[in-house]
This record gives structure tokens, C-alpha cells and sequence, in this order.
């Protein structure tokens, strides 16, 4: 079991709407579904394993109500690899998700963007 806590994630329990995105796509498995509701009447996500976390952000990125802050230890993991996966998860069509949120697709396009021009 690791011990080296790389990073944090913080959810804000109000807004979220149960959708399980951020527990289906974390690659460590570390959120899962509260049983107590929130103001919404739904069940929330938690951050169960913090020791398991590595704070590659794809929880936040696939969030569509931009409620999962991820906090990231000084002199954690480098971010290119995240950036592959993100645009794996683009190209796969993923961001094109039936109720995935405006917002959440606006960040991807606009990271995508950012990537391409700094390759140029």
C-alpha cells in the first residue's frame, strides 16, 4: 500500500449531481459514491483513498459540474501523461457525452487547443 500522498481532491458535496463520471474514469479508483444525499436529494461522490491518489486532474476534467478540486503536493507527478490521456478521452469522443455539461466541454476544447498551439 502507498503512503506517499501525492495529492488531495476536494468535492463540493452541493453541487454534485451523482453522475459517477469522476468514479468511473478516476485510474486509481479512489472516489466512490456517499450513501447520505445531499441539497440535490442525490447520492455524492467522496474521496475515499487519498493514500491511492496521484493527482492526475481526470477527475476533474470529466466532472460536468465543475465541482472536484484536485490539489496537487509540491514535486508531485509531471502532467504529460495526463494530457495524453485527456486527448485520448477527446478522441475517443468522449466529450461529446449526452449530458456532460457545456462547461466541462469548453475546458477540454480549450486545453486541446492550448496543446496543439504549443506543439506548433
Amino acid at each position: 500500500m502507498k503512503t506517499d500522498v501525492r495529492g488531495k481532491i476536494i468535492i463540493d458535496k452541493d453541487k454534485c449531481k451523482g453522475c459517477e463520471y469522476c468514479i468511473i474514469y478516476c485510474p486509481k479508483k479512489c472516489i466512490e459514491l456517499s450513501h447520505a444525499i445531499n441539497v440535490r436529494g442525490v447520492n455524492f461522490a467522496v474521496f475515499s483513498k487519498p493514500q491511492e491518489c496521484i493527482a492526475c486532474r481526470i477527475c476533474a476534467q470529466m466532472c460536468p459540474e465543475v465541482c472536484i478540486e484536485v490539489i496537487q503536493r509540491k514535486g508531485g507527478p509531471i502532467y504529460q501523461k495526463v494530457e495524453h490521456t485527456i486527448s485520448k478521452l477527446i478522441d475517443s469522443g468522449l466529450d461529446k457525452i449526452k449530458g456532460a455539461g457545456e462547461q466541462r466541454r469548453r475546458r477540454i476544447r480549450k486545453r486541446k487547443h492550448k496543446k496543439e498551439s504549443n506543439e506548433e
